[in-house]
């Protein structure tokens, strides 16, 4: 039931080599395992934790390790982040046709994408984004012509109405289990044939 390792908690701590995190840890301090000269493997069982970004000042351990190996590359992500180490995504800047969305990027745990931060890409074809990204707000995908396939994250519950706007490439999509309602005209720029509707579906509004 851990939910927070304070400020200074294992500093120093030397002969630490390695440590796992429980799922219900939300919180880790200022310099909480700074000065842990051989630390090098640290596992997270919740990627949404509040990281203070000298937590792990002096480690081996990197935080940007915590980033998917599949993943886009930090870089290509511009982020805004709040004073609880929590990112939102604002743009995405690189030129990848498959772009995979992390729960961590550059230390930081990602928590939306926000509104237009795909729009108008004409390079992108496919994009994963990660389960524990809980929101896609506004036109989030507008005018992706080239865009054929999303995997939307298992915690999104809304999308605006705009979200896939101009998306004429766009063929295969899911619908979360978190979601209940399909908002009208969602997908009406876009040719699916492929389309996993999520068990938490109650309504699909007309033109859907």
């Amino acid at each position: 039931g851990l939910e927070r390792i304070g400020k200074n908690a294992f500093l120093g701590c030397s002969a630490l080599r390695s440590v796992s995190f429980p799922p219900s840890l939300k919180y880790i301090g200022s310099e909480a395992f700074a000065g842990c000269e051989e630390l090098a493997d640290a596992q997270f069982s919740n990627p949404r934790i509040n990281i203070q970004e000298d937590a792990f000042d002096g480690c081996i351990f990197d935080l940007n390790s915590l980033q998917d190996s599949a993943a886009s590359p930090a870089e290509y992500f511009e982020l805004k982040v709040d004073r609880k180490n929590i990112a939102k995504i604002l743009a995405y800047t690189g030129d990848e046709e498959v772009v995979v969305i992390p729960a961590m990027i550059a230390g930081h745990p990602v928590a939306s994408l926000e509104k237009g931060c795909f729009k108008g890409n004409d390079t992108v074809r496919e994009v994963y984004i990660h389960d524990s990204i809980g929101a896609m707000n506004g036109d989030v995908f507008k005018d992706c012509v080239n865009l054929e396939k999303v995997h939307i994250s298992n915690a999104v519950t809304k999308f605006t109405a705009t979200a896939f706007a101009g998306c004429t490439a766009l063929s295969e999509v899911n619908i979360p289990d978190s979601m209940t309602d399909v908002p009208r005209g969602l997908f009406k720029d876009s040719p699916l044939n492929t389309v996993y509707i999520g068990k938490g579906v109650k309504t699909l509004s007309p033109d859907a």
